[in-house]
């Protein structure tokens, strides 16, 4: 029985491990009747498992049960596959090794041919060497049409503390990680995390967000029974299940039903899955903004062109939708209202610079109205399309815009006949100045504010941090065109699947405010160098940005997740590619260089790593990506 979240409407599926199983239909209505949703079952019968010792004679009879015993979707849907354990990858013997790698093959093999979603196969005997077991792996998915496999990685399976427990959990990623490098990350080998009574705390375990984890193998031992004898599990497991459930992988029981107040196995199974679907219903439920993301995540986009191209319809409405943005906008020029210097006979000039379909002019007028000061908003827009949404609106709402002018041009090409005492504008992108707001707004504030003006946005910072995600490599693996263009372009993500090796820091700042003279394309360059410390061994594959922004005062919007505006869904991250994926080691001091470069016609970013090794130079002379200035 699938277990539904019952507000999110999310499913968790949990199975049942059965190492032994001489009737599978039994074994299928047994895990039914105790409320699971498939088995984890040996896909190869004990009787009819074929020998490793290469001195065995050869076996005619049939390796396993028939397949006419389900139906294909039954397959796919009821049973998830074990492969054999035991086989010797490692034996000093070549032909051990070769017979195993062949066993592997042919049961792969077989999983394929009875439609499985995956099988299950067991964890090195050893953390080094992994070579011969990978080797044999690799081989054996040529013989797989769609299958995964999904290699268990145990955590927590031993009893250790301080620095032997950093060890052990260090040990299992490596042990993956080794295995995902010599299989060169193969879309369809993941993890079955198999979770003991020893997990360390969350933060040892935060690298595994990274990770293709498809299987969570949680054993009894586990568990510990409370007051009236019921399983549940420690905080840290608690924890880390709450981590898990959000990537939504299958979970299995293993291991006796270690109850006391149960009667029967099957009654002590059902307190097992009924304490999982407990801890899954108190998830708290997704906020617009998670409902939002969802069918973004970890998906690779382009960032936005404002300048060069036209925004379309469904981006406008996209951005509309968003409850906080517009809130803190609205919020930031009613307080400037409250503390305007304009004469009570005067109207505030108000610029809307990109007014897009109206939101920020719906907003300045609502704040005149709240202050009860007089308004003239000029709204400015140059894609003719949006402009059509600013004349209908302007229509429509007759005498309440009246006080509204709509110019259509390009706003570093405006010439007003006044000057402003208001400039808002909503111009900030993922990074914070990636979609060209340092090029128009300076523009802007030395042409037409006047000297005791105000900008909202008043400044903004960029964050940047290195990150892991296994994930996002995969993306960018599986996109066409040319490989080193599509590792020097950076991509706006709903970043899920990813390990931050640190706290972002600050990266690039501009400030917006009345100016003498415009300043020079030059001078919106930047260079930063930081520095980073990572605290477990992992993989960086690039660097996640983010921006802090100022509207007015003491109100902003961020999107840093030290300082995140909850439920704010306009600007995901953005993702800067490193094309070689660097390994680190605890402690180790990562040193980042990122230049933002301008000419007359474009800007660009660059970026590369100088700690703890040199990497190579991204994007240079934006020969990959760049924001175009021609509109």
């Amino acid at each position: 029985m699938v277990v539904t979240h019952q507000v999110s409407g999310d499913q968790l599926y949990i199975g049942v491990d059965v190492p032994a199983c001489p009737d599978l239909n039994a074994a299928l209505r047994e895990a039914d009747a105790a409320g699971c949703d498939f088995i984890l079952t040996p896909i190869v019968h004990p009787r009819y498992e074929r020998p490793l010792n290469p001195d065995a004679p050869p076996r005619d009879d049939p390796l396993t049960r028939s397949d006419n015993l389900l139906s294909s979707s039954e397959w796919m849907a009821s049973i998830i596959g074990k492969l054999s354990p035991g086989m010797n990858f490692d034996s000093p013997q070549p032909a051990q090794r070769a017979r195993a790698a062949k066993a592997l093959a042919e049961e792969v093999s077989l999983a394929s041919h009875l439609s499985l979603r995956a099988a299950v196969l067991p964890a090195p005997s050893s953390i080094r060497p992994v070579a011969n077991y990978a080797n044999a792996l690799l081989n054996a998915m040529n013989y797989s049409s769609g299958t995964q496999v999904w290699v268990t990685i145990p955590i927590g399976t031993v009893e250790t503390t301080g620095a032997k427990l950093e060890k052990a959990v260090t040990d299992s990623w490596e042990t993956w990680n080794t295995i995902r490098n010599l299989v060169d990350s193969h879309p369809n080998i993941a993890v079955a995390l198999e979770v003991g009574p020893h997990v360390p705390p969350r933060d040892m375990l935060d690298r595994w967000l990274a990770e293709p984890v498809r299987l969570v193998i949680l054993t009894t031992s586990a568990f510990v029974k409370n007051q009236k004898g019921y399983p549940v599990l420690s905080k840290n497991h608690q924890a880390l299940l709450k981590m898990l459930f959000t990537y939504r992988p299958y979970f299995v029981l293993s291991g006796r039903s270690q109850t006391g107040s149960a009667k029967t196995a099957n009654e002590g199974l059902k307190q097992y899955i009924q304490y999982l679907g407990h801890l899954f219903g108190k998830q708290n439920p997704p906020t617009e903004a998670d409902r939002f993301e969802a069918p973004y995540h970890d998906y690779l986009q382009t960032p936005l062109q404002p300048l060069s191209d036209n925004l379309e319809s469904q981006t406008y409405e996209t951005f509309e939708q968003d409850p906080i943005k517009y809130k803190m906008y609205g919020d930031a020029i009613t307080a400037y209202m409250s503390g305007s210097k304009v004469g009570v006979s005067e109207a505030v000039v108000c610029f809307v610079l990109g007014a897009g379909r109206g939101p920020l002019v719906k907003a300045a007028l609502a704040a005149a109205e709240t202050k009860g000061k007089r308004i003239k908003v000029y709204a400015i827009e140059k894609n003719p399309h949006a402009l059509l949404s600013l004349r209908g609106a302007k229509a429509a709402a007759g005498l309440a815009w009246d006080d509204v002018t709509i110019v259509g041009t390009d706003m570093r090409e405006w010439s007003a006949d006044v000057k402003a005492d208001l400039i808002v504008s909503e111009l900030l992108g993922s990074f914070g100045d990636n979609e060209l707001s340092p090029e128009c707004l300076n523009s802007a504030c030395a042409r037409l504010l006047k000297e005791n003006g105000t900008c909202i946005p008043k400044s903004y910072t960029s964050y940047l941090v290195p990150i892991s995600s296994s994930k996002l490599r995969e993306e960018l693996g599986l996109l066409r065109g040319n490989r080193l263009a599509n590792h020097e372009t950076p991509y706006v993500v709903a970043m899920q699947r990813m390990y931050r090796i640190d706290d972002p820091q600050a990266c690039f700042t501009f400030d917006h405010a009345p100016m003498a003279k415009e300043p020079s394309l030059a001078e919106n360059e930047r260079f930063a160098t930081l520095q980073f410390k990572t605290k477990c061994a992992t993989v960086i594959h690039g660097l996640a940005g983010y921006f802090e922004c100022k509207l007015f005062r003491e109100l902003s919007i961020s999107t840093n997740p030290l300082t995140k505006s909850e439920g704010m869904f306009s600007w995901f991250p953005i993702f800067f590619p490193l094309r070689h994926p660097l390994a680190v080691r605890p402690g180790d001091t990562v040193e980042v260089n990122i230049w933002r470069k301008v000419s007359e016609s474009k800007v660009w970013y660059e970026w590369c790593l100088t700690a703890p090794i040199v990497s190579r130079l991204h994007n240079p002379a934006g020969r990959s990506y760049s924001m175009s200035l021609n509109s």
